[in-house]
């Protein structure tokens, strides 16, 4: 009771300190908290898919000049061909 006591008046004396070491620690485990949400919905996806293996992405490149430009979209006919396409292996 009597550290109690004593860590009551210590923070009386230093509100200022005492007020942002609180805020601070709430801050740090408010982002923690945000990050960890974040990562746990990005490692969600297709976790209860019973042939999560075989589950690939595709991405799409083009050469202009010199430079490589890389993406995740394709073109709709190459979705097209492929789901007709894959269906017979």
């Amino acid at each position: 009771m009597k550290g109690l006591k004593l860590i009551l008046r210590q923070w009386g004396r230093n509100r200022l300190f005492t007020f942002l070491n609180i805020i601070g620690l709430a801050i740090g485990i408010s982002a923690s908290w945000i990050v960890f949400r974040i990562v746990n919905y990005e490692f969600s996806f297709n976790q209860n898919h019973p042939d999560k293996e075989r589950i690939y992405k595709l991405y799409s490149a083009f050469k202009e000049g010199e430079n490589i430009h890389r993406f995740d979209g394709t073109p709709y006919p190459l979705g097209t061909y492929l789901g007709t396409n894959l269906k017979k292996i």
